[in-house]
């Protein structure tokens, strides 16, 4: 169920602006929206699991780092 949570924060992020300022604004998940960079790091995942819970989503940082 939370591989389906995480589909579904990154189609909001994409279709959300407030969410999708969020991930931009976060020094750490520049490179990940951008798709520019070595991403596969543990803080780009805890960054995407605390903005994903906050806007309801519940994620494991694990998914958040195979998504990279």
């Amino acid at each position: 169920m939370s591989e389906e949570q995480l589909k579904a924060f990154w189609a909001a992020a994409e279709n959300d602006p407030s969410l999708r300022e969020k991930i931009k604004s976060s020094t750490q998940l520049k490179t990940v929206w951008l798709h520019d960079g070595d991403v596969d790091t543990q803080k780009e995942a805890d960054a995407v699991v605390a903005i994903a819970k906050e806007a309801g989503f519940t994620i494991t940082v694990e998914e958040a780092l195979e998504s990279f």
